[in-house]
């Protein structure tokens, strides 16, 4: 049944991303190196007060082959630590088209290195956000272009 319910989820997350998917020519592209401006997406505050803040920066390693992804949740404006997230993008050479990296946020960040030399240079790449906390789930999006 978990193995099913886990498939569901996937499935479900990869219909997001396919009707998420923002075109190149929607992003703010800063010239110098082709990534998007630092993009802080606020999205679903709630009457719980949770808001997720997520960007994805050039890494200074690897050769210009990775992005680095931060994202944060914040509830009532505190940063929440010892939380897990899990954040998807396409990615065509996996099984299932989709890739994945899972962080413990510490000090009120979780990092994700994503590695961009399977990815198709000048295509926007929609990354999505997923922190769980007591059986609830808050999303966000960003992105990048390779």
């Amino acid at each position: 049944m978990f193995k099913l319910n886990l498939q569901l989820i996937n499935l479900l997350m990869l219909c997001c991303l396919l009707t998420s998917c923002n075109s190149p020519d929607q992003t703010k592209v800063n010239k110098d190196n082709n990534f998007p401006k630092e993009t802080a997406t606020v999205v679903h505050q709630n009457p719980e007060g949770y808001v997720i803040e997520a960007h994805v920066r050039k890494s200074p390693a690897n050769n210009g082959q990775a992005v680095i992804l931060w994202a944060s949740l914040f509830r009532n404006g505190a940063l929440l630590s010892g939380i897990g997230f899990h954040a998807t993008w396409p990615d065509p050479t996996e099984k299932r088209g989709i890739n994945h990296c899972d962080d413990m946020v510490n000090y009120g960040r979780g990092v994700c290195n994503i590695y961009t030399h399977n990815l198709t240079p000048g295509v926007y790449v929609p990354v999505s956000i997923k922190f769980q906390i007591n059986d609830q789930f808050y999303y966000s999006e960003t992105g990048f272009i390779p």
